[in-house]
């Protein structure tokens, strides 16, 4: 007990995990296996060597990169690395095909944290939970953009915008920042068939959480 006087008490209690698993080796010639649905189907979780389990691989925009010289949007200058890289035309973000690992979809940290009350006969019980250092693929967001009904497809009022943190890749191999040119769309094009709505890292958001499990009030 925290305190015990008076016929009041109170009682704490909490347990922690931490859980850091990596996976050593996947089958041979392989960096990556799929984890199938229960139907068979594939998925986006996956065994990654050298990564936790499971691995969250998505589609991605086009970024700017400085860790191969020899590949597309490379910046020795570290500057812009990170930035989505626009098309002039459109203005919108352009669809990367390849995967891009996300996140680990399992917690590392878990938290319990319960609060008893009581007094006399009476007690008041609180139970919180924390899980923490995951991610998650929100597949419905994707379908309420789509639609028109999701938050934030109102942000700029449907009307064209410049896309935020957005670069141009200039025709030396260099990189500036969009200060000018707009989405060719803010509403329907944008939010259905640009590479920012088909990208799947636009919809993974962190899985972490604080929850109240449980209240409960007695009397004896």
């Amino acid at each position: 007990p925290v305190v015990s006087a008076g016929g009041f008490t109170w009682n704490i209690s909490t347990n922690y995990t931490y859980n850091n698993n990596t996976v050593t080796d996947v089958y041979t010639g392989l960096d990556r296996v799929n984890i199938p649905l229960s139907n068979g189907a594939g998925s986006d979780a996956y065994a990654a060597k050298g990564l936790n389990y499971p691995a969250l691989y998505t589609t991605d925009i086009v970024r700017v990169q400085n860790t191969n010289p020899n590949g597309a949007n490379y910046d020795a200058t570290g500057q812009f690395v990170g930035r989505p890289v626009i098309n002039p035309a459109t203005g919108y973000p352009i669809l990367d095909t390849e995967l891009k690992y996300q996140g680990t979809t399992q917690p590392k940290y878990r938290f319990g944290f319960s609060n008893t009350f009581a007094y006399k006969g009476l007690s008041l019980n609180a139970v919180v939970e924390y899980r923490g250092g995951a991610v998650i693929y929100n597949q419905l967001g994707s379908a309420l953009e789509f639609t028109g009904a999701g938050i934030r497809t109102t942000y700029n009022d449907r009307q064209n915008f410049i896309f935020p943190g957005s670069v141009i890749a200039n025709a030396d191999g260099s990189f500036s920042n969009n200060t000018s040119v707009t989405t060719r769309d803010g509403n329907l094009e944008f939010w259905t068939n640009s590479g920012y709505h088909n990208a799947g890292s636009s919809y993974v958001t962190s899985a972490d959480f604080w929850k109240l499990r449980e209240v409960s009030i007695s009397y004896d």
